[in-house]
């Protein structure tokens, strides 16, 4: 999603400075890929400015569902990758906000930022595997820059033994303490809530926070939150805070 002004705005200034200029430091190239779910002022603002093409390295380019599937889906994650910014270089921003005015007065977001080539580099292919918009539902792998490992979707499979997060709290021992926060949950994934009722019950302290509401704003599904308190799982919600609502996606274990 991308309707946030103030940023389409710098992006468009930071292209059209260096346009044309042999300034040292300048040179500033600017690739976005977004999917084709929506259609905003400030994306047809930044398609006008960049074009779709490569030939001064600038572009905008769209993909159909999530660049990597056939079928209607999105492209979730939000990259922001800079190959040199301040004094720094290989700079990648993994964040769960999208550049959207919900993203800034609505919803609470994070933003993870590393200084690391090898995570460079695999955010880079990253972006480059999804540049052809051509179908790979089992795209998944990891990277690892010890100490850090980062994770890429999407991964074949739809049961819990496909399923990274259960692999993951698999691993738990008790007692440990688990702190989620979550913006949908689905019922298709209800074996991830009734694993943490699992390990709840095992001696392992167990925080929830997610946004549940009426009508379209219950982006948790019932029997998500019905095994959660079943399970005796501290939960929060955020929605009755003046419909402010938690959007990140955090597991602390």
């Amino acid at each position: 999603s991308f309707d946030y002004e103030p940023m389409a705005t710098a992006l468009i200034n930071a292209h059209r400075a260096c346009k044309g200029s042999d300034t040292i430091g300048c040179g500033v190239q600017v690739r976005l890929l977004i999917d084709s779910h929506t259609e905003t002022q400030q994306i047809r603002d930044l398609r006008s400015a960049f074009g779709t093409g490569k030939s001064d390295g600038t572009y905008l380019r769209t993909c159909k569902y999530s660049c990597m599937a056939n079928k209607p889906s999105f492209i979730h994650s939000k990259l922001y990758l800079f190959s040199r910014t301040g004094g720094a270089t290989n700079v990648s921003m993994n964040s769960s906000a999208n550049p959207a005015w919900t993203g800034v007065n609505k919803s609470w977001n994070n933003t993870y930022t590393t200084v690391d080539k090898t995570l460079y580099d695999a955010n880079v292919a990253n972006f480059n595997d999804m540049l052809p918009d051509k179908t790979n539902t089992n795209y998944y792998h990891t990277v690892e820059s010890p100490p850090l490992k980062e994770y890429f979707f999407p991964r074949a499979g739809s049961t819990k033994k496909s399923d990274t997060l259960y692999n993951i709290l698999n691993d738990v021992s008790c007692p440990s303490t688990i702190r989620l926060t979550t913006y949908f949950w689905t019922s298709a994934r209800l074996y991830l809530a009734e694993k943490l009722s699992a390990l709840r019950k095992a001696g392992c302290t167990i925080e929830v926070i997610y946004p549940d509401g009426p009508g379209s704003q219950n982006t948790v599904y019932s029997a998500v939150t019905a095994e959660l308190r079943s399970g005796k799982i501290d939960t929060w919600n955020t929605r009755p805070n003046n419909n402010l609502y938690v959007h990140n996606k955090v597991i602390l274990i």
